[in-house]
This record gives C-alpha cells, sequence and structure tokens, in this order.
C-alpha cells in the first residue's frame, strides 16, 4: 500500500534538495540524512531519539523503505492533520484519518497541499466540500485515492453482509452508500485518476498520506485509537450522524 519517497530521516528533505549526497548511519544502515547536522539532531533530540534506537527494531514497519523517516516511529497526530468522519480537510504536509468502518477516505496530492474527504454520505449536500474539491484543478492534481473501510466488499465496495450496518438494520441497499459517494466524486475532472485501494484491515487503523510517499499507508495503534475515539462504530449504539473524533 505504499511507495516511500527517499528523504532525510529528520528533516525529511529530498534528495534533489540537498547540497550533498544523502548518506546513511553507519551503525544501523537505517536512517538516512541529508547532512552531519541533521544525523546529530536525530540522534541527540526527543523527536529522533536515534540515540535511544539505533540498530534496535522498535517497530521498522517492513512496508517502508529503510530511509524513511517513519520507518521506527509512526506520525503524530493533531488538530490540524486528523480528519474526522464527514469533514474535509488541507493540510501541506500530511492527513490522517481512522475509524473506517463503512466510510471512504479520498485523499487528494496537489502541488502544494494534500486533501482528504472522510467521506460519508450525510456529508456529501456539504457546500464547503464541493468547494475544496471543485477547487483542484487537473494542473494541480498530482495523484488521489480512494480508500474503502473495513466492512467494504473488496470487489463491488459494496457493504459486506457480516457488517454491523446490515445486521443492525438489514433493509439498508449494501449499494447506496457507494453510489452516492462515487456518484458524487465523478464530477469532478481528476476522478478518472484516482485509484481504488484495499480496504483498511481494521477500523482502528490510522490511514495516512503525506507529501513524502507516493501512496496513503496504514499503521495501528489500538491504544491511541481508543484514548482518542469519542464514538465507536462496531460497539456503541448505532449512530447516523457524523461520527466525531477527539484530538489525538
Amino acid at each position: 500500500m505504499i511507495n516511500c519517497l527517499p528523504m532525510c530521516t529528520f528533516c525529511t528533505k529530498r534528495p534533489e534538495d540537498a547540497a550533498t549526497p544523502f548518506k546513511r548511519c553507519g551503525a544501523c544502515k537505517s536512517r538516512t540524512y541529508c547532512d552531519k547536522k541533521c544525523q546529530k539532531l536525530d540522534w541527540k533530540t526527543t523527536l529522533g531519539n536515534h540515540k535511544g534506537c539505533c540498530g534496535i527494531s522498535i517497530h521498522k514497519n517492513p512496508s517502508h523503505q529503510p530511509w524513511c523517516s517513519y520507518l521506527d516511529r509512526n506520525p503524530e497526530l493533531d488538530e490540524f492533520s486528523t480528519v474526522p468522519t464527514g469533514e474535509v480537510l488541507s493540510h501541506p504536509d500530511k492527513l490522517i484519518t481512522t475509524g473506517m468502518n463503512t466510510c471512504f477516505f479520498v485523499v487528494v496530492k496537489t502541488t502544494s497541499a494534500i486533501i482528504g474527504w472522510h467521506a460519508s454520505v450525510s456529508s456529501i449536500s456539504s457546500n464547503r466540500l464541493r468547494e475544496k474539491l471543485q477547487s483542484i484543478s487537473k494542473s494541480d492534481f498530482i495523484s488521489g485515492f480512494i480508500i474503502p473501510g473495513e466492512d467494504r466488499e473488496p470487489e463491488t465496495l459494496n457493504l459486506k453482509s457480516t457488517c454491523r450496518t446490515m445486521t443492525v438494520a438489514p433493509f439498508t441497499d449494501p449499494s447506496l452508500s457507494r453510489r452516492r459517494i462515487l456518484g458524487f466524486l465523478q464530477q469532478f475532472e481528476y476522478y478518472d485518476s484516482m485509484q481504488v485501494m484495499p480496504s483498511v484491515k481494521s477500523y482502528k487503523d490510522f490511514v495516512v498520506f503525506d507529501m513524502f510517499h507516493r501512496q496513503p499507508y496504514a499503521f495501528s495503534d489500538v491504544a491511541r485509537f481508543d484514548r482518542g475515539c469519542t464514538y465507536d462504530g462496531a460497539v456503541d449504539a448505532p449512530c447516523y450522524e457524523t461520527n466525531v473524533f477527539s484530538s489525538f
């Protein structure tokens, strides 16, 4: 689900923007730096904490390339980069969402920002959503992805017959939300250039898309999800309004 772009582990600078060729840590060969200053800062500071984990497999996500700054730590979540259900946000660096049961995460990388919509049927009528997605011109569009939630069938993207929505409300048309959301997206000129990704493995996974990866990726942190979730669609009473996540 992921293809990393080479970058400095500490400052995330790309090789073409660096004054000198990139070099890797001589001990672990995992972290890559644009210069000695970044290597020293990554070693000393709490942000990098390379001194505390050099050569130790903390999480070493095998999906990431050795030079990726997220190889052994997950990105930070904050209110400016976390997309609640039904909301649309833009951020210059990254967007993150979670709690993807029946929803889709629609993310577009432009020349200046990442724009993401945690898509729900109830949010389609939002003028702000339409304006934000219409503001993306084909010349600014770099890439776009549609990521289905855990409760979506892999082939049809309809709701699974075993998901909680269908068992609580068996009269629900399993194709309706898919048709409404994808039908809404088809009005935008870049829709045909968007790629449908595999469903998330768990609705408690965090899905990330940033300027430093060619594709979105996911990581698991159940404890963080449980701390920040104010409505868990898998266990709480049915809620047909927008799900809300507190700031993580």
